[in-house]
């Protein structure tokens, strides 16, 4: 699901952007070195939380073991230096708000594959809509080792679908950008802005109900919304100060 999620990304990054032949190969290019960057950033994050690689499990290291915001970050550092090299037609502004429309779809994908495997769990609850995995799953592991069930259990305690919590989250703010796009958008990386507070708000405040609580998830949320936020509020500043001055009379 990580995969497929982050195929979707790219496909539609390169749907939004391509402008001729020579475009193509230039983005796609760059959208690759995107692509090793963000696994890289995920991966170092998420062993950084851990303390280190399981060096004695190679085959679970490399297809699990991945955080969000380390490819994020990544992704932040290395879009200007992959564009200084590729010089796509687009520019980084185009990308980050196309890249962020494709991130909200791919992490639906990526969503439902947690909720799957049963990672990113939320801590317990007897809400109705309350969820339970079953055995070898994240959860059930989890539950395991913290003495909510035996091992003989045949699924975990029922707990937050958390899963659904960010999915559902990540799935409004894609189809309120989309819209946004179309309706007022007003210059170049408005999008990537809004993103980074809308989605930064939600999974913060979503992070609480991790079972796995990790203080610097919600952290780097809270951090990333208040970059957002103080993105768009200086752009909104110099814009009005743009417009002023363009409405000022002519000198004699």
């Amino acid at each position: 699901m990580i995969n497929l999620g982050g195929i979707l990304i790219a496909a539609l990054c390169v749907a939004g952007l391509v402008r001729g032949p020579k475009g193509n190969v230039r983005l796609v290019a760059l959208l690759a070195g995107l692509a090793v960057a963000a696994a890289i950033g995920a991966k170092l994050w998420s062993a950084a939380e851990r303390g280190g690689f399981a060096w004695h499990a190679p085959a679970w290291e490399l297809t699990a073991g991945y955080r969000y915001p380390g490819a994020m970050v990544a992704v932040l550092v290395a879009l200007p230096v992959l564009h200084r090299v590729f010089k796509p037609q687009a520019g980084m502004a185009q990308i980050f708000d196309a890249g962020v429309i494709g991130v909200c779809a791919g992490m639906v994908v990526v969503r439902l594959g947690c909720l799957w495997n049963g990672c990113c769990h939320g801590i317990e609850t007897a809400l109705p809509w309350a969820t339970r995995y079953g055995v070898d799953t994240g959860a059930w592991h989890n539950h395991v080792r913290s003495g909510l069930i035996s091992r003989n259990a045949e699924w975990s305690a029922y707990g937050h679908p958390l899963q659904l919590y960010f999915l559902v989250a990540v799935a409004a703010i894609g189809i309120f950008l989309l819209w946004f796009r179309g309706h007022r958008q007003t210059y170049g990386g408005q999008l990537a802005l809004l993103f980074m507070a809308l989605n930064g708000v939600s999974k913060g405040a979503l992070e609480s109900l991790r079972f796995s609580y990790t203080p610097s998830l919600q952290i780097y949320s809270f951090v990333m919304a208040g970059i957002g936020a103080a993105g768009l509020i200086y752009m909104a500043r110099r814009n009005n100060q743009a417009n002023c001055t363009s409405d000022l009379p002519l000198p004699n």
